[in-house]
This record gives C-alpha cells, sequence and structure tokens, in this order.
C-alpha cells in the first residue's frame, strides 16, 4: 500500500520519470541529436577522402619526377632530398605512436595524459620537424621560380607544372 501511496504521490507533483512518454521523448531526442551528429561528421570528413587521393597521386608524381624524369637535371634546389623526405615522413607519421612505445615504453591509455620528458621531447621533436618540413617546402617553391626562365616551357613535366603554380603564386 505504501508503494502506491508513493507512486501517486509521484505522479501527482508533477515528476513524469518513470513514465513511457517520458522515456520515448528522451530516447526520440538522443536518436535525433545522434542523426544530427553523424551528419556533421560526414561533412567534416567527407572531403578527407577526396584530398587524401590528390596528396598521395601528387606524392608519387613529385617522387616519380625527381627520380625517374629529372635524374640528370641540374636543379639549384633539393627537390630530390624534398620528394624523399616527404616520403619518409609520409611513411613514418602513422607509426609514430607505435615507435614511441617501443623506445620509451609510454601509452597513454595505461599511463595517463602526463607525459615523462623523454616522451615530451620526442614528441616535440617529431613536431618541429613537421613544421620544418611545411616550412622548407614553401621555402622550396618561392625558390623554384627562379630555375625556369620566363616565357620557356622545358618538357612540359611535373616539376615546371609545380614551378608555374608556385610562381603564379608568389605574383
Amino acid at each position: 500500500n505504501n508503494n502506491n501511496n508513493n507512486n501517486n504521490n509521484n505522479n501527482n507533483n508533477g515528476s513524469t520519470e518513470g513514465t513511457p512518454a517520458r522515456r520515448d521523448g528522451e530516447v526520440h531526442s538522443l536518436v535525433r541529436l545522434t542523426r544530427r551528429l553523424r551528419c556533421i561528421f560526414s561533412v567534416i570528413t567527407w572531403p578527407i577522402v577526396p584530398l587524401g587521393s590528390v596528396v598521395s597521386i601528387t606524392l608519387l608524381v613529385v617522387l616519380y619526377t625527381a627520380f625517374v624524369v629529372d635524374v640528370t637535371r641540374e636543379c639549384s634546389h633539393p627537390l630530390h632530398a624534398y620528394s624523399l623526405a616527404s616520403f619518409l615522413l609520409v611513411a613514418y607519421a602513422p607509426h609514430h605512436t607505435q615507435l614511441r612505445y617501443l623506445l620509451f615504453r609510454y601509452a597513454r591509455d595505461r599511463d595517463g595524459p602526463i607525459r615523462p620528458p623523454g616522451v615530451r621531447i620526442y614528441d616535440q621533436l617529431f613536431h618541429t620537424l613537421c613544421l620544418l618540413y611545411v616550412y622548407g617546402g614553401m621555402r622550396l617553391m618561392e625558390s623554384c621560380h627562379e630555375d625556369v626562365p620566363d616565357g620557356e616551357n622545358s618538357n612540359n613535366n611535373a616539376t615546371d607544372v609545380v614551378v608555374a603554380a608556385a610562381a603564379a603564386a608568389s605574383s
């Protein structure tokens, strides 16, 4: 009898906490929120696939140009070294966490967010190299337009296309 009185009191004071209508409304709100979040996530992440494909193809073209087409071409800028650095960075970056674990035995899930000094220095070194890579690429593109004389289009290979794009961007 006491349980019935408590249920009646809960229903009489305006609380609908346990009613099926309240739970259905919460489930509906949760489903709607989940759909909206999926939509937003899809809109944000969808461009990753075509952009990643374009970047991968561009890397392959630069590597091919640097090591097959322009092997004998004398360039005043280190396209060969930069293309090799591009390949090494693309190959290493996905495995940075695994190599860090092998070197330092640090796992964020297990050890927590506070990293030991050696791990912090290793991560900062990797991030610094990434920033220097980007800066080096910008400097290379800014200075490569000096290698192609105005009005001359030599063989229309990928290096010339990149140099022309850099020259257009800098003017």
